[in-house]
């Protein structure tokens, strides 16, 4: 091999070394698993079914017993942060709906996200600051 050919080679050699390690690193980062729980808290003593969805995965119909019964399910955070996983829930004469985790909403509060549902609507678990379900919101129009 000449010495040209050997100095066009160089750059070669370190452009694919370079590639291979940042494609490597790129497919090893993963954001962190986040969990997410919910507990049938209905006052009114029902059995709570629950269905819930994001745009890639269906995680069918489960029903959550009264009165300590709980639903729970894991995931991979994606990686342009839109991850959205949201519920039906159904008891008696009730249909709602709910976001039970939003990236942009949930990112800061929790990777084990421990819900309480009410009849007024779900109750996160805040495990930064009072360590009780004070975070609280109103069902989906």
């Amino acid at each position: 091999m000449s010495s040209r050919n050997r100095l066009l080679l160089v750059p070669l050699v370190l452009f694919l070394s370079t590639t291979f390690d940042l494609v490597a690193a790129t497919s090893s980062f993963k954001f962190k698993d986040v969990h997410v729980q919910m507990f049938n808290n209905l006052s009114c003593g029902s059995d709570l079914t629950v269905h819930c969805k994001s745009g890639d995965d269906d995680l069918g119909v489960q029903v959550v017993r009264f009165p300590k019964g709980f639903y729970e399910f894991e995931f991979s955070i994606n990686l342009v942060e839109t991850t959205l996983f949201f519920c039906s829930f159904r008891w008696r004469n009730a249909f709602h709906w709910f976001d039970i985790y939003s990236f942009h909403r949930d990112s800061g509060l929790c990777t084990n996200c421990i819900w309480k549902i009410r009849e007024t609507g779900p109750c996160l678990l805040d495990f930064n600051y009072s360590k009780k379900y004070d975070i609280c919101y109103k069902w989906n129009k």
